[in-house]
């Protein structure tokens, strides 16, 4: 009976990595597909109900400086550092299009580094990045969230939506 059990339960692991595997390659041949694409611009695809992981796109608006947001305990090269967010503000558009900007050290006496503020209009261009709600935290996700930037171990966009009282879409710069 127990060898009936492990059986069944080897073959449905089996039919779940094929899935898997079919999964990974239909991702893998997206992303090297857009890639390649040139850039399309945001508002012609922010509406579209699927397809838009990985998708090149360019967008023209400003920076909500204010409402810059370090993600903390990211790591590059070795050393540990924040992925800085600030929102963008398309003109004539609710939503917010929330920008990563890049990675930044961490400095050693644990102060929160400087953000240098973009003012004016920008023309950014970048990939959009689905986000995988599915992560861990260490405790509270943003410590101090009266206390701006904010800093959080992980990116929760209805929490920030609440926060912020703002819609945001994620779009990862160049």
């Amino acid at each position: 009976m127990l060898c009936l059990f492990f059986m069944c339960l080897m073959c449905w692991l089996g039919v779940w990595q094929v899935h898997r595997y079919h999964f990974k390659k239909n991702l893998l041949s997206t992303y090297q597909q857009r890639l390649i694409a040139a850039p399309k611009p945001f508002l012609q695809v922010a509406d579209s109900a699927d397809g838009l992981q990985f998708q090149p796109v360019w967008a023209t608006g400003r920076y909500l400086n204010a409402l810059t947001m370090l993600v903390q305990n990211q790591f590059y090269q070795d050393r540990v550092g924040f992925h800085v967010l600030t929102p963008l503000q398309i003109p004539g558009e609710k939503k917010l299009l929330l920008v990563d900007r890049g990675w930044i050290q961490q400095g050693d006496n644990q102060k929160l580094p400087g953000i240098d503020a973009v003012i004016g209009d920008v023309k950014i261009t970048g990939d959009i990045k689905l986000l995988n709600e599915y992560q861990f935290t260490l405790g509270k996700n943003i410590l101090e969230p009266d206390v701006l930037p904010l800093v959080m171990q992980k990116l929760i966009l209805l929490k920030l939506a609440v926060l912020l009282i703002g819609h945001f879409i994620l779009l990862l710069c160049d």
